[in-house]
């Protein structure tokens, strides 16, 4: 099990690091995915983007003050109350989109280890955001891990098995939270997913290959492309080991 570090606030700060990839097929179906991944954080009190696509359609990412939001052309879509503060924690953030549900709160679910956040400052919806954005339209919409589509607000910190459903979703029931992680002792623990089926422009990074750390193995060959990382930046440090790391509170040796 392997994560990827895109940048560290002790070591590599000036790092520019990001994955990115242009979409080029017709999804299985555009008006529902799943996304997730395990991040931990290695900077605090900064504005980090964790994807983001070219349309500027919709982004994910943390606020200066620590709550994870979206944003769709510029507008908030939805601002967690909830604050992510703990840079020793690893947090599993699952994201299931579905337009086609009737209610409109039902369309954009967000689960953080395991459990569905319900407690927003801001929530709205749109119905065709998250499909730009993730690659679920036929169009070439190039997707940004990372960073925002304009070179900014580069991530800081560490992602592990980042993933892409294309064309199901949780609420139409053909997964569950439960299919993406588990509980063992009331901690919400990563699984294996490999054997999901991601649809036609899904994919699975498990960051295994330290020379082609945008290798996508979910069996689609949707790799990305790689630019401010280096093999050095595969660690082990992982949701089941969680190793001692710099403390970005901390920064004194």
């Amino acid at each position: 099990w392997f994560n990827l570090r895109f940048k560290n606030a002790v070591l590599n700060d000036d790092d520019s690091a990001r994955l990115t990839r242009t979409n080029s097929g017709t999804p299985t179906d555009a008006s529902k995915g799943v996304v997730g991944f395990w991040l931990k954080r290695a900077n605090l009190g900064i504005a980090t983007t964790l994807f983001d696509s070219a349309s500027q359609a919709y982004d994910m990412a943390f606020q200066a003050a620590d709550n994870i939001y979206s944003v769709d052309h510029a507008a908030n879509l939805f601002v967690t109350q909830q604050l992510f503060r703990d840079p020793s924690a690893w947090y599993h953030v699952v994201l299931s989109y579905d337009s086609d549900q009737e209610f409109e709160s039902d369309r954009n679910l967000l689960y953080i280890n395991g459990k569905r956040v319900t407690d927003f400052s801001t929530y709205a919806f749109s119905a065709t955001s998250l499909a730009e954005a993730w690659g679920l339209t036929a169009d070439a919409t190039a997707q940004y891990i990372g960073s925002s589509n304009s070179n900014l607000r580069y991530w800081d910190g560490y992602l592990s098995q980042y993933f892409l459903i294309d064309g199901t979703s949780i609420q139409n029931g053909d997964y569950s939270i439960g299919s993406f992680g588990e509980f063992n002792n009331n901690v919400w623990r990563p699984i294996d997913i490999t054997g999901l089926t991601f649809g036609t422009n899904g994919y699975l990074l498990d960051f295994a290959d330290s020379s082609d750390l945008g290798n996508d193995v979910s069996g689609n060959n949707n790799d990305f492309t790689s630019s401010g990382l280096a093999a050095a930046d595969q660690m082990t440090d992982t949701p089941t080991t969680n190793y001692c790391t710099l403390n970005p509170l901390t920064k004194h040796l």
